[in-house]
């Protein structure tokens, strides 16, 4: 009798261990996608100054990449002459710090490089106005902000540039004769400072 009550008790015991193998979930380790957003903004100072602004970024977990284009032509032809002809290429890491509710918002910090040309002369005075001509400029620096989400998709950005500003530039004078510019002579431009002024309006794409 104790035969069977020991084979009795081992069939129940391996009953249940075969309802415990069937009761416990099995984790498999799932590689995740990082989740990207896609936004667009404008930098509204730029726009207050005449020079029209679009700028992209790709958000990809704690870090975004900003592609940024400037461009304006403006040209008075006139006695009264002036020139606002500025035409800019700028790109931008950013990494986002602290826990953010939303992709995009909150503190960031960032490197970036740009290249550009101008020619501006704003506001000539007397017979001779002065202007400055650059067929090449290039920059690279830090940036900081702070992005402010306003809503689900809209944020408004701040935030400041500092860095390097170098290349060769000319002074010129705009004579009475159509389409002279007498040059005044040649520079080189090596300044370290604020680079850059923002205050963006941001619109998500997706979240």
């Amino acid at each position: 009798m104790d035969f069977f009550k020991d084979f009795k008790d081992f069939k129940d015991l391996k009953v249940l261990k075969d309802t415990a193998k069937r009761d416990t979930p099995v984790q498999v380790p799932v590689n995740k996608p990082s989740h990207r957003v896609f936004a667009v903004s404008t930098n509204l100072l730029y726009d207050a100054a005449l020079l029209p602004n679009l700028s992209i970024e790709l958000a990809f977990n704690r870090q975004s990449l900003l592609l940024q284009g400037a461009w304006s032509w403006w040209d008075t032809g006139s006695p009264n002459y002036w020139s606002h002809r500025i035409q800019m290429l700028w790109i931008e890491n950013r990494y986002w710090w602290g826990d953010r509710p939303q992709a995009l918002t909150g503190f960031f910090t960032g490197i970036y490089g740009a290249v550009g040309t101008y020619d501006v002369r704003l506001f000539p005075k007397g017979g001779e106005p002065l202007g400055f001509l650059s067929n090449l400029s290039y920059s690279a620096g830090l940036t900081g902000g702070y992005s402010l989400p306003l809503s689900r998709r809209w944020n408004l950005n701040f935030n400041l540039g500092a860095g390097y500003l170098g290349g060769e530039y000319n002074e010129y004078n705009h004579s009475s004769c159509a389409d002279c510019y007498p040059k005044r002579s040649t520079k080189q431009r090596r300044y370290i400072g604020p680079t850059q002024a923002a205050v963006s309006i941001v619109y998500k794409l997706n979240d």
